[in-house]
């Protein structure tokens, strides 16, 4: 998971963290006319890499067929996200598009971990 969250370790971890919500899933999204996005239910949030919150979003609320543009969602967020550092003076050390994409990597498969530990005990095997 290290090589996947961008780096060695924690560090990488550390310089890259973003205020994550940390829940993104549709139920949490609020869409108005104007083409304005909010978010509504904070209890999850806290610093953690970018990526996680899209990953999580993909995971919980695209359609299967929505992933033909999953590269074209990475591209735009990612450089949606520097445009707002660079803008709102943000974390002076983001990740590299690579970098950014080793982390969604890591952060799909966290997420399938999550399910997976969460559904096993109502998993019935017999039937």
């Amino acid at each position: 998971v290290a090589a996947g969250a961008g780096g060695a370790g924690g560090n990488a971890a550390r310089r890259f963290r973003t205020l994550i919500h940390g829940d993104p899933k549709a139920a949490n999204l609020l869409l108005h006319e104007g083409g304005a996005v909010g978010f509504i239910d904070f209890q999850w949030t806290g610093w953690g890499l970018a990526a996680t919150d899209v990953a999580h979003h993909v995971c919980a609320a695209f359609a299967p067929d929505a992933l033909a543009q999953e590269g074209a969602l990475l591209d735009h967020y990612h450089a949606s996200l520097l445009a707002a550092a660079a803008e709102f003076g943000g974390a002076p050390s983001l990740p590299s598009r690579a970098q950014f994409q080793a982390q969604y990597v890591a952060a799909i498969l966290d997420m399938g971990r999550i399910v997976l530990a969460y559904q096993w005990s109502r998993a019935d095997f017999e039937a």
